[in-house]
């Protein structure tokens, strides 16, 4: 049984919640209207989440692109573009393996500065994922003197993994 028993009464809850939220911040978010897509609020609702639960994962999607925002210098869309990646592949999917470690060690790093400095809050921690993205793109960058978004995209990694799945061979039947 849903808590909230029409799609309206939900993302009413979530827009209350947000401006609670952004209450506390000192103001730093004051005047900011959130305005979520109603196929955004579709998909929570139809998923039982909670008002928290989906800014908590809207939260962390905030997090996660401040990070690739600063490693690549444009949008995830503009750099899938600029690799020739199609926009339904996964961008970790065609790249190849300094990028992909270079994105695991910005993760790394990120996770030892924020408990070490011991950070909270979004803003902030968007921040740190901001300042060490940039800290691994200018090491890619003094190293092979390449930008991350200038690396050759690699063939999908799914594409690759199905050409070579074994086919399924039907078992043969048994008669009696």
């Amino acid at each position: 049984m849903k808590k909230y028993n029409t799609l309206s009464k939900f993302t009413k809850a979530v827009n209350d919640l947000a401006h609670r939220d952004a209450a506390k911040c000192d103001g730093i978010f004051h005047g900011v209207h959130h305005d979520f897509p109603e196929r955004m609020m579709t998909f929570y609702w139809e998923q039982n989440y909670t008002p928290r639960q989906v800014l908590d994962h809207m939260n962390y999607a905030l997090f996660h692109h401040a990070g690739h925002r600063s490693f690549y210098d444009m949008n995830l869309a503009d750099v899938k573009t600029k690799k020739g990646i199609p926009p339904n592949e996964e961008l970790l999917d065609c790249i190849g393996s300094l990028e992909l470690s270079a994105h695991h060690f910005k993760a790394e790093l990120t996770d030892e500065s924020i408990k070490k400095k011991q950070i909270r809050g979004q803003i902030a921690l968007e921040s740190e994922h901001k300042r060490m993205g940039k800290v691994v793109r200018d090491t890619v960058h003094r190293e092979t003197g390449t930008f991350p978004e200038d690396l050759p995209a690699e063939p999908s990694l799914k594409k690759l993994a199905q050409k070579r799945a074994p086919k399924q061979i039907a078992p043969p039947s048994i008669s009696n």
